[in-house]
């Protein structure tokens, strides 16, 4: 059966889970960025997400934007066209309709 959780209160208190002494000293949960001492120290340090940059450096620059703009270029095209092709079917039904008003007066 798998343990879903693990109080690791309980097992200290029964003496089978020992805090290492890493574990003990105080460290913060949380980075401060408002120290600029701190960022430089940071700095120093190899960036273990560097390789996004030198991947983005590489790639090819971005054509998206031209291809949404003709993409998009051609989508109002096509409304356009679709918009005449159903004024000009309205105006037949109108016509068709004035004239059958006309023969049933």
């Amino acid at each position: 059966m798998p343990v879903d959780l693990i109080d690791l209160t309980d097992l200290k208190r029964r003496g089978l889970f020992k805090e290492t002494p890493d574990a003990q000293t105080e460290k913060p949960d949380y980075v401060d960025f408002s120290s600029p001492t701190k960022q430089l120290a940071q700095t120093n340090s190899p960036n273990p997400l560097s390789f996004l940059d030198t991947f983005a450096a590489n790639s090819p620059p971005n054509q998206t934007t031209q291809t949404d703009t003709q993409d998009l270029n051609i989508k109002l095209e096509n409304l356009e066209y679709k918009l005449e092709r159903l004024t000009e079917k309205l105006a037949l039904i109108e016509n068709k309709l004035q004239n059958f008003e006309d023969k049933a007066n």
